[in-house]
């Protein structure tokens, strides 16, 4: 069929038929309805409510379209099984309402009209994006178009006012207009009958449809018109198109779409080593695939090679993991694809409080004693975890990725860890958790030695996003139903790759993006062998911007805080992970970490045992790895296992007080994003005289100051939405800057970690700052002229360089008033910008850090098995069974 044939016809009638055949049959499994003030049994309770709410709103299209009221039958499931991605295209770009409608393109007229029933039938059932629940979906008809119609302007003018009426309605409707070739002539049609009307309708982005045509029409009606083609995206079905629609992108996806992208060469530099050191052909390695178009032809043709093997697929990740030779990896780089490559490395864990974090006093204050994380789901990422400890309440799922079957902590590090986190007042509340009524979700990845892969931590971290009923895309997800908040890991590898390239750093990414509140620890290797301080040792994914990474702080066993310091062990910033351009030059992230500290030496908390088969078939209580080996980590004995307690150190044992003290927010203010949440725990962290901000970020974790602040911040506001400077606080009168705890009166630092820098200001809690929202990275939005900030009104454009080093973000504007920091500090105890100069910020952002006593790292760190120093094992390990040898937690 072709443009000639379709305008020759002689007859007025027939014409005016031809151009107005919408959609020839009914839909396959359609329910439709013209106008109907029932809602049909099988209609979902929300939408029948909604669909009799307007039913007298959309009078033209009741007319001249039919409705579909209730879910379709499936009686073509092709649609729904074999062309799921190609359903899933359709519901994304009438989501994310892009700036093209979504052309369903097949040669067989069955398979596009099987695509609209499963685009149909999930969109009533409610398996689909915000954006698309409650739509009210119409089906234009030709045969109500043309019903009485003595003229073809009748006709034009009823086409019009469908367009008109659906376009004004742009945010409750959905059209569906198959062969919608037959509508769209840019020349006029037989006695003037155009096509303009439905064309600038499209081009404005205005009208909410679906269309269908085949692919011959297609190819010589659509695809190279100048005028048609940019209107639509085709999603080609049965045919291989590299044009086609595939946006991968999740429903809560980052709407800072620059946060996602990578940087510099596609293969890690251990990777990278490792094929020019190794001549072997035979040799088969375990790398993770990122790539933001997996169906890529030519990223196919590698993955389709003999002996190559996809052992993982992460969907809500876009990543996979593949077994393959050695001397094929080069050629994943070498695809047309944007894909990032690295070595499947490495995971281990790094391994009083009630009162010394001002959670005691906090909960002691009126109205506060609710505060203890009841509500606010917590997955525990780690060794597992001995439920049935007597301090262990609410632990409401547990699942394994270790492939072992068993989320039992043989190790013995989640168990401690958790009891941190939610150990219940079981003792006289002398090793009370921060949130003992937090429910916890046990997510296995670490085996009876403490050793992991990202991989295995890669699927703990997809399953969160993952929907409960596999293939409902859009139906509730694990973290929904298991009422996920926040993450804790501790645990780490060596962080290699920036964070823009690191999958577990772009994994966190999209959970913080989805809501959730991502703490991490540090790492343990903020000194060397013989003892000396380092720098530059965070772990991954420690180094991500978007997670709240957490250091390890020393209270000497004692409840006031003016003697506590940060411990030898704890990792010190800056990130020194890199990436590689083309030329060879590294570039490193040099981000300020950790964001903030808490106690993490020499802590008591709940220790685990696990049930083992002797002879295999008699069950017997075994104690965990860490007690086995090291019997003088056991802090409480007693003759039943449940009430035994452990004491280990570590940033581990730090990273579940932050959670904790997440969790707490959240109880308080549920409306607090990721980014919030972090602005509170640092803004009122109190600093510890003599430390900079590489060893301590903002200073020591105050529960007592971020609960007090977190309950004045606004609830009524949807922050997504927010304008920048609005009044973020319900009192004009700002909370006092100072805590006291045990006697001990502390200034709050008020201040804000940022990337390179931090700020300063009571703007920051008083005015709401655009990179609060999900979705934006902290670091983005600072914009800096030597020490003060740009006229709120001057907007920047992206990658611009400023003259003392730091690269300007993306136009994110901060409010007035706020100073960024042009130093690194030395602090006396008091604020931020208090104290002495460490180094400038402006040396900071340059590729090679230049300090004189050689602190830092030097850039050839000789990577081993995904170790991150030779001495690494036997340091972490040293650390949480040893940590710094001063007072302890009694």
């Amino acid at each position: 069929m072709n443009q000639n044939s379709r305008s020759s016809t002689p007859r007025l009638m027939t014409s005016i038929a031809l151009a107005t055949a919408l959609c020839a049959g009914v839909i396959p499994g359609f329910v439709l309805s013209a106008q109907t003030n029932n809602s049909p049994a099988h209609t979902s309770q929300s939408h029948s409510a909604h669909t009799t709410k307007q039913k007298n709103k959309l009078a033209v299209l009741s007319l001249y379209a039919r409705e579909i009221t209730e879910l379709p039958i499936r009686d073509n499931a092709e649609a729904g099984d074999l062309y799921g991605d190609e359903v899933l295209s359709v519901l994304q770009l009438l989501a994310h309402r892009s700036k093209v409608s979504p052309l369903v393109v097949s040669e067989r007229e069955d398979i596009r009209a099987a695509v609209f029933t499963e685009v149909a039938r999930r969109i009533l059932a409610g398996d689909v994006p915000m954006g698309l629940h409650n739509k009210r979906l119409f089906k234009l008809d030709r045969d109500s178009l043309a019903a009485g119609a003595s003229t073809e302007s009748e006709i034009q003018k009823r086409l019009e006012a469908v367009y008109a009426e659906a376009t004004k309605a742009a945010g409750e409707v959905v059209l569906f207009i198959s062969d919608v070739d037959s509508l769209l002539n840019t020349e006029a049609l037989p006695h003037g009958l155009s096509s303009s009307v439905l064309v600038k309708a499209l081009r404005t982005n205005a009208l909410p449809c679906v269309g269908a045509v085949s692919t011959e029409v297609y190819a010589t009606r659509i695809e190279n018109d100048d005028t048609l083609r940019p209107l639509f995206e085709a999603v080609r079905i049965g045919e291989t198109d590299t044009d086609a629609s595939d946006t991968n992108a999740d429903e809560e996806e980052s709407t800072d779409e620059q946060n996602f992208e990578f940087a510099g060469t596609k293969l890690s530099p251990d990777l990278e080593d490792k094929l020019n050191s190794d001549a072997s052909t035979d040799e088969r390695v375990k790398v993770i695939l990122q790539s933001a178009d997996l169906k890529n032809d030519s990223l196919r043709a590698v993955l389709g090679r003999s002996g190559v093997i996809i052992t993982d697929r992460f969907n809500h990740l876009d990543t996979i993991t593949v077994e393959m030779p050695l001397k094929d990896v080069k050629d994943l780089s070498t695809t047309n694809s944007p894909t990032y490559v690295s070595l499947d490395r490495e995971v281990r864990s790094l391994g009083h409080v009630e009162t010394t974090t001002g959670a005691h006093m906090m909960r002691s204050q009126p109205n506060n004693s609710v505060y203890d994380g009841t509500g606010i789901g917590i997955a525990v990422i780690d060794s597992g975890l001995y439920r049935y400890h007597d301090a262990m309440d609410k632990v409401t799922y547990e699942k394994d990725f270790t492939g072992q079957n068993t989320t039992q902590d043989l190790y013995g590090h989640g168990t401690h860890v958790t009891g941190l986190l939610a150990n219940k007042n079981n003792m006289d509340g002398n090793y009370l958790g921060v949130a003992p009524k937090a429910e916890i979700v046990n997510l296995r990845v670490l085996d009876s030695n403490g050793v992991g892969s990202v991989s295995n931590l890669l699927k703990a971290l997809s399953w969160i996003l993952e929907p409960v009923t596999p293939g409902q895309l859009y139906g509730e997800k694990n973290h929904q139903k298991y009422k996920i908040r926040v993450v804790n890991m501790s645990l780490g590898t060596a962080a290699i790759d920036s964070y823009k390239n690191d999958p577990l750093c772009r994994a966190v990414r999209r959970l913080s993006d989805a809501g959730i509140v991502v703490v991490v620890a540090a790492g343990n290797n903020g000194k060397d062998a013989s003892g000396g301080k380092v720098y530059g040792h965070i772990h991954s994914p420690g180094n991500e911007p978007s997670a709240i990474t957490v250091g390890a702080s020393n209270t000497f066993g004692t409840d006031a805080r003016g003697d506590d310091g940060v411990t030898t062990f704890s990792s010190r910033g800056p990130t020194r992970s890199f990436w590689t351009d083309a030329s060879g030059i590294k570039h490193y992230d040099n981000l300020i970490k950790p964001d903030l500290v808490a106690p993490g030496n020499k802590l008591v908390a709940a220790e685990s045992a696990y049930l083992s088969l002797i002879y295999d078939q008699i069950p017997k209580l075994m104690p965990n790895r860490l007690i086995a080996d090291n019997p003088e980590l056991r802090a409480v004995d007693d003759s039943d296992p449940t009430k035994r307690m452990m004491r280990l150190s570590g940033t581990s044992m730090a990273t579940p007080i932050v959670s904790g003290a997440a969790a707490l927010l959240l109880q308080a203010n549920p409306k607090l994003t990721p980014n919030m949440v972090k602005l509170i725990l640092t803004y009122t962290a109190q600093p510890m005289a003599g430390y900079n901000n590489f060893d301590q970020g903002a200073g020591q974790l105050n529960i007592e100051g971020a609960m007090r602040l977190a309950k004045l911040v606004r609830k009524d506001l949807t922050w997504a939405n927010t304008a920048l400077g609005t009044r973020m606080l319900t009192s004009t009168t700002l909370p006092s800057p100072f805590t006291t705890i045990a006697g001990h009166r502390f200034t709050w630092g008020q201040g804000v970690i940022f990337n390179h820098t931090f700020s300063t200001d009571t703007n920051l809690i008083s005015k709401f700052q655009k990179v609060y929202r999900t979705g934006i990275l902290m670091s983005d939005g600072i914009l800096k002229s030597k020490n003060f900030l740009m006229d709120i009104g001057l907007l920047q454009s992206y990658g611009i360089l400023m003259s003392d080093g730091i690269l300007m973000s993306d136009g994110i504007l901060m409010s007035d008033g706020i100073l960024m920091s042009d130093s690194i500090m030395v602090s006396d105890g008091t604020k931020l910008t208090d104290g002495r100069v460490f180094m400038g910020t402006g040396i900071l952002m340059s590729d090679g850090i230049l300090m004189s006593d050689g602190f830092l790292m030097s850039d050839g760190i000789l990577m081993s098995d995904g170790i991150l120093m030779s001495d690494n094992n036997v340091q972490s390990m040293n650390t949480l069974i040893k940590g710094d040898d001063t007072t302890f937690m009694k």
